[in-house]
Formats: structure tokens, C-alpha cells, sequence
């Protein structure tokens, strides 16, 4: 028997689907790409990206460079949106921001480089598929960059 993902918001997304619908969006789906969520209103399209969470009082989270990339680029289409439940998952509230209005809880942390080695071969385990190859060029670019706008 397979153990439930406690972390896992399948049951939020589920519940913002159904929220969507009632408000009047059609052809609201689940999807993983550029959001959580995709709908249409009025012919337009809309993203949400849900962030699902049991705490009560402050929410420590993370949005990927792609879900940020997506609001950038649609900011009057694209919401973030934090859905507090309990322990049991019954009920949702829906907390609902711009990229504007997130951007205010945001912060950057210097940048990770992840690692994936093979400890048995001592060989290079292959990439995931949206990262990026580690170069030294890469390294000191994003270093460079990462100093400057620290500086701003």
C-alpha cells in the first residue's frame, strides 16, 4: 500500500477547480505548465498557481523561476494563491495575489547548485530537465549577478 504525500496539494488544486467553476471560469483545468491551474473568462486566459499549506499563522513557501517567469508575463491574468486547510483537508480558504502583491512576501536567497552523483559508479547522474548544465562561466555570471543586484 502506497503511503499518502503529506506535502501533496492534488486536494487544494481540486478545490480551487471547483471554486473557479462556481465563480463563472470555463475550461478550467488541473495542468503542471505554466501554472497550476488554467482558466477562461470573458476570452481571456487566466493561470493560478496554488500554494497549499495547514499552517495557521505565517507560510514559508517557494515559487519556482517559471511560475514567476508566467506572472511577469501575464500579471493581470496570473494569481498566486495560498489555500490554508486543516489537517484533514475538508475545508479550503483561498488567499488570492497579484504577482504585484506577492512579490511583496518574495525574497531571493543566493542561488543553489544541486549535485546528483551516482556513489556506486562514480559517474554523473543525468540532469533534470529544466536545469541548467553547472559551467564555470555560469557559476561566475550568476555570482556576478546575484553581488550587483544585492547592491541595488
Amino acid at each position: 500500500m502506497q503511503k499518502a504525500n503529506k506535502k501533496s496539494d492534488v486536494r487544494a488544486k481540486s478545490a480551487y477547480k471547483k471554486y473557479l467553476e462556481d465563480i463563472g471560469f470555463c475550461n478550467v483545468h488541473i495542468t503542471a505548465n505554466p501554472a497550476d491551474i488554467t482558466a477562461e473568462k470573458q476570452g481571456k486566459i487566466y493561470y493560478f498557481e496554488i500554494k497549499m499549506t495547514k499552517q495557521t499563522n505565517s507560510y514559508f513557501g517557494a515559487a519556482t523561476m517559471t511560475e514567476w517567469k508566467e506572472a511577469i508575463r501575464n500579471p493581470d491574468t496570473f494569481k498566486f494563491v495560498i489555500a490554508k486547510t486543516d489537517e484533514n483537508e475538508e475545508d479550503f480558504e483561498f488567499i488570492e495575489f497579484t504577482p504585484n502583491e506577492f512579490l511583496k512576501y518574495s525574497t531571493i536567497p543566493p542561488f543553489k547548485v544541486y549535485f546528483n552523483i551516482d556513489l556506486n559508479d562514480n559517474k554523473k547522474v543525468s540532469k533534470r530537465n529544466k536545469a541548467l548544465q553547472a559551467t564555470k562561466e555560469i557559476l561566475e555570471e550568476f555570482i556576478s549577478f546575484f553581488e550587483t543586484s544585492k547592491g541595488k
